[in-house]
């Protein structure tokens, strides 16, 4: 037996398995009647589990052997005659009957007479797709066993269609063989076979006519091996083997047709039932195969139906399955049907698809597409195929080849998306979420974390493996165990400053796009404030538990008590302003080498401005008040002074004796560096104005010793507290006389017939 080559795989065929007889045409009954027979060993079916526990008679052993896990095992007869027993038992109905024991009726065995062929012309169409222009077309004649004979006459393939013909045909025999070979149309790849040539044939009666209709195709090659086996296995005659033969692919392949149907009279250009059928016998046998291999497979493939009328290779329709199934899914065929349409042999191409999705969905046992299994999933049930246990979704009707993930998982649908699953591949686990129709891998720590959706906006979940999360824009973003226990920084939150549970202090920054939270400096966790926000702007002052601190530049900055107290800095900006703090202290702006700082300064200072050098012996008036910037002690500061000195200066040695008049016409004489009023009638008396110097007759304790009368006035004193207190005084009238004060230096002294004397404690002239 010949082997199948389909995708580089040999796969054995079992001519006489599963309850089939052998295809053997002995009369006599073999040794397993009731159980399947082979010839030898090597023609047993490759033990799979689809055969596990089938027992087969293999007459060269002349053994019964049984499919089992470890492969064909040799059993002994008593199991044997235990399983024929029960056989028996059943009843004749239930016995197997082998497709290739057909019993041809009277009609069909009765002899044909044999027809002289003389100048017959036979013409056709060569199709598997149509064979190319000058494939080489061959009548040979046929014997009694329906060999070919030496005699033979040739023609060519013309046009695209695959139109032959072949004349003057002469044969002793009206049953003749007509061969194709050469290069095809591929109605997968669109394109001619190259390298091998392929032969197709036909066997055809010649009796009809001069001018005979005769096709060939992949239908008349079958036909021809298994009209062989009719007619010389069964006994069939040429006419009747030939309808029963076309009967039996149209039941293979989904057709129909009358009793008269042959299959050289069908093409590809058939849009009926039976053309379908050819249409698709012709794809599916093909697949994806090179020439060369479907040469190999057709060659199988006749075997098998010669002997048996059937296809009942369960490996081998599983394989054509898994081609059909692979190439429904890259296009639902749809590039076949351009490469059938683009051969333009007929307006319409046969709904072949609908026979090729049929086919292999029913191999897979998949049963029908229907609204009930609307985007369910089933698994492929046919463990020959490669692609047994692969998941098939339903949607629109039909079944299409799901992923890995959604066999196992489920269809990832706008229904279901955002589900989350997981899924076993061996000893690991691996998680997934449906987005977007399509299930997509993700961490553990995804799957824990689920969909951050709208609802879920700033979340935060910690998860098993010591994680921290927040659901933000619809994104979840790791975080760390701070931003965790404060939840997230926001913009609504900058600048906020927050103490954890540790006892440490964080503050939300916000840049403009994200926020973060970041440790407090150690000014903003004593004061427990942070520069910079909307109750702490620049300049605001705060009391910390041992030190002060300004806000500067959204930083915290040392201070010290002066500008607390006055809430206020000092710089270059404010050089000398002057502040009075809540308190009632005084301060003044000034730099102090290189720092600028606020000084305290008395109340004058404050009022009245700063008294130093550039301001000395400045004079100011406040209300009723005067002063006047002095330097006293290496130090410049404001003092009081009257209003004279106010109006005419500071009263100095230099001025001494010196008088000013008033404003007011008041005339005022500097004494011992003080302004003194002077009456009329002292400065009528002891004042002149000499050269424009103004000046007085002075009254001080030296003037006052001598004792003597000026111009009717003496210079006199009086006790003010601790000190004497000069002026000039009218003299009396002794005092005129004799010219000077009577006073204890000259008691007794008579000057002017007058005594001085001592009288009730003065001294007077007398």
């Amino acid at each position: 037996m010949r082997n199948i080559v389909i995708e580089g795989v040999f796969i054995a065929f079992l001519l006489a398995a599963c309850g089939d007889d052998s295809s053997s045409s002995s009369e006599e009954p073999s040794k397993s009647s009731g159980l399947a027979t082979v010839e030898t060993f090597d023609d047993l079916v490759h033990c799979t589990k689809s055969h596990y526990g089938e027992i087969v008679f293999v007459e060269e052993e002349d053994a019964y052997f049984e499919c089992t896990s470890e492969d064909w095992v040799e059993v002994d007869s008593a199991k044997v005659d235990s399983i024929l027993t029960a056989s028996s038992s059943s009843g004749d109905e239930d016995k197997p009957k082998s497709s290739s024991s057909v019993k041809a009726d009277s009609s069909e065995v009765a002899k044909v007479e044999t027809k002289k062929v003389d100048s017959v012309t036979v013409s056709g169409l060569a199709q598997k797709g149509p064979y190319a222009s000058g494939s080489a077309v061959t009548v040979y004649g046929l014997d009694s066993a329906l060999e070919v004979t030496k005699t033979k006459f040739t023609g060519k393939v013309s046009g695209d269609s695959g139109a032959f013909k072949v004349e003057k045909i002469v044969l002793p025999s009206q049953f003749a063989l007509v061969q194709v070979s050469g290069f095809y149309a591929n109605e997968i790849s669109g394109k001619n076979t190259s390298g091998t040539k392929t032969t197709l044939n036909a066997i055809v009666d010649l009796s009809a006519g001069k001018d005979v209709k005769a096709n060939v195709n992949l239908f008349t090659e079958l036909e021809y091996a298994r009209v062989k086996h009719l007619v010389l296995k069964e006994k069939f005659n040429v006419p009747a083997a030939k309808k029963r033969a076309t009967k039996e692919l149209l039941a293979v392949f989904g057709g129909k047709g009358g009793d008269d149907l042959t299959a050289t009279s069908l093409s590809l250009s058939d849009t009926n039932s039976a053309g379908t059928a050819l249409l698709f016998a012709s794809v599916l046998l093909q697949g994806d195969l090179s020439a060369s291999k479907f040469g190999l497979r057709l060659g199988d493939v006749g075997d098998l139906f010669a002997s048996t009328g059937s296809l009942d290779s369960d490996t081998l329709r599983a394989a054509l399955a898994d081609w059909a199934s692979k190439a429904d899914s890259v296009d639902n065929f749809a590039a076949i049907r351009k490469n059938v349409k683009d051969m333009k042999l007929a307006a319409a191409v046969p709904d072949f698809e609908k026979v090729l999705y049929t086919f292999w969905t029913a191999e897979y046992k998949l049963g029908a597409c229907t609204d009930s299994l609307e985007e369910t999933i089933k698994k492929n049930e046919n463990k020959l195929s490669d692609n047994y246990g692969a998941g098939y979704a339903c949607t629109s009707k039909h079944w299409h080849k799901s992923t890995v993930l959604d066999t196992e998982l489920g269809l990832c649908l706008e229904k279901t998306e955002n589900t989350f699953k997981e899924y076993k591949d061996g000893k690991e686990t691996e998680y997934y979420v449906c987005k977007s129709g399509t299930w997509n891998k993700i961490t553990a720590t995804q799957y824990e974390l689920k969909e951050c959706s709208e609802s879920r906006e700033n979340e935060y979940v910690a998860t098993k493996s010591g994680e921290y999360f927040v659901c933000s824009a619809k994104q979840w973003v790791e975080v760390d165990s701070v931003a965790f226990e404060l939840k997230l920084c926001t913009e609504k939150r900058n600048l906020e400053l927050t103490k954890a549970k540790d006892g440490v202090s964080y503050v939300c920054e916000w840049d403009g796009s994200k926020g973060a939270w970041r440790k407090a400096s150690d000014a903003e966790a004593e004061l427990g404030a942070v520069c910079g926000d909307k109750n702490n702007p620049d300049s605001t002052f705060k009391q910390g538990d041992e030190k002060i601190y300004v806000c500067l530049a959204k930083e915290w900055n040392e201070s010290d008590g002066n500008s607390f107290e006055l809430k206020k800095l000092c710089g270059s900006s404010n050089e000398n302003a002057r502040e009075k703090s809540d308190k009632n202290n005084y301060f003044v702006c000034q730099k102090n080498g290189d720092e600028w700082g606020w000084n305290s300064i008395d109340s004058l200072s404050y009022e009245l401005g700063l008294c130093t050098e550039d301001y000395s012996d400045g004079f100011v008036k406040s209300g009723n008040a005067y002063y006047a910037c002095v330097k006293d002690k290496q130090q410049w500061g404001w003092t009081a002074i009257d209003a004279q000195t106010y109006e005419f200066g500071f009263c100095t040695e230099e001025l001494n004796s010196y008088y000013r008049e008033a404003t007011n016409g008041d005339k005022w004489l500097c004494v011992d560096k003080k302004w003194s009023l002077i009456d009329d009638g002292v400065f009528a008396n002891l004042c002149s104005n000499v050269g424009g110097k103004q000046t007085c007759k002075v009254c001080n304790d030296n003037v006052m010793m001598t004792y003597l009368v000026y111009e009717g006035y003496v210079c006199w004193f009086k006790n003010v507290g601790d000190d004497k207190e000069y002026y000039w005084r009218e003299a009396k009238d002794t005092e005129l006389v004799t010219g000077m004060v009577c006073w204890k230096g000259i008691k007794g002294n008579k000057v002017e017939g007058l005594t001085c004397s001592l009288v009730e404690g003065y001294w007077v002239w007398k």
